[in-house]
């Protein structure tokens, strides 16, 4: 569908969001999405107060759209107040809205092309150290899932995660059975 008289297809590719959710992962894709988020919410609260402060003429508007009368009509649109910037910030929310919907159709084809390699890999490390072959491991969504609904992970994002060392000081290793 067209915004704003543009595909937003024609504004950008999704080759090339692609690329940028591999270089700039999911940290960065989430920082677009919210600084795109705010725009968006700034664009909605102009449009909001344009409503707000045009009303009457809009009912105007309304009321001759319905009754047919024409001369009415274009009488009230003439009173609408920065109906040029109005249409502006319409069609940015439109651009930022379809936008973000081929930001998240990017994202969700790299995600789906790192699940498949890397749980290929991590298949791979398991059956050479004789890991998980009791079907654990098919928890691990719901395992991520607990973590995203927890306060656990806040901690670790902030601080980092600690890191498991021996007794000698340098970096214990995972020992194959």
């Amino acid at each position: 569908m067209p915004v704003g008289g543009y595909f937003a297809d024609s504004v950008t590719d999704l080759k090339e969001l692609k690329a940028f959710v591999r270089i700039f992962g999911g940290y960065g894709v989430d920082r677009l999405d919210r600084m795109l988020k705010e725009h968006t919410a700034a664009l909605l609260n102009c449009i909001d107060t344009s409503l707000r402060s045009n009303r009457e003429v809009l009912e105007a508007v309304s009321g001759s759209l319905h009754s047919g009368d024409r001369t009415e009509r274009e009488a009230s649109i003439k009173q609408i107040i920065d109906i040029d910037t109005v249409i502006g910030f319409c069609v940015q929310a439109g651009l930022a809205l379809a936008f973000d919907r081929l930001l998240a159709e990017a994202s969700g084809a790299v995600l789906l092309e790192v699940y498949d390699h890397d749980s290929q890999w991590v298949r791979l490390i398991l059956e050479e150290v004789g890991g998980a072959n009791d079907g654990s491991w098919s928890f691990l969504p719901y395992l991520f899932a607990t973590f995203m609904t927890s306060n656990c992970l806040y901690p670790i994002l902030v601080n980092g995660p600690k890191l498991v060392t021996s007794p000698k000081g340098d970096m214990a290793r995972p020992q194959a059975q």
